[in-house]
């Protein structure tokens, strides 16, 4: 069984694109912390990838910062940049996901296209049986 469950802070904002069968894509870095027994903490950054609806609610309602609780599975690629040097690669694509209250989570509301909603009650429209997480 391939499974990850991550908890974090998104590091950039999300950036949506559709790809070329119409399907939204959604890519974001996100960051997990773990206090050593020393008292050090370890950051280590992911890089995160939804599809289709999901894909298009984090992208409108997940700003920057924001904590995340993330279930997916890991996969792992390559590829060859332009000088020859091979670029091994390590992704999470994600399943489902859900939003995790913080103090500060006060200051984030919804967007439309990348932009902040003047009405943040304005919940989507999923239907009955499309429920996005």
């Amino acid at each position: 069984m391939n499974k990850v469950i991550i908890v974090g802070n998104l590091g950039k904002e999300p950036e949506l694109t559709t790809a070329k069968s119409g399907m939204s894509v959604c890519k974001f870095s996100m960051a997990t912390s773990e206090k050593k027994k020393n008292g050090d903490q370890e950051t280590q950054w992911h890089r995160v990838t939804f599809f289709d609806k999901k894909a298009e609610v984090i992208a409108q309602y997940v700003q920057k910062g924001q904590k995340l609780l993330i279930e997916g599975k890991i996969v792992y690629g390559k590829y060859e940049k332009a000088d020859g040097t091979v670029v091994y690669t390590t992704d999470i694509i994600g399943y489902t996901f859900e939003f995790l209250a913080s103090k500060s989570d006060a200051e984030y509301q919804p967007r439309v296209n990348n932009k902040i909603m003047d009405n943040p009650n304005v919940k989507p429209d999923y239907g009955d049986d499309d429920v996005p997480f």
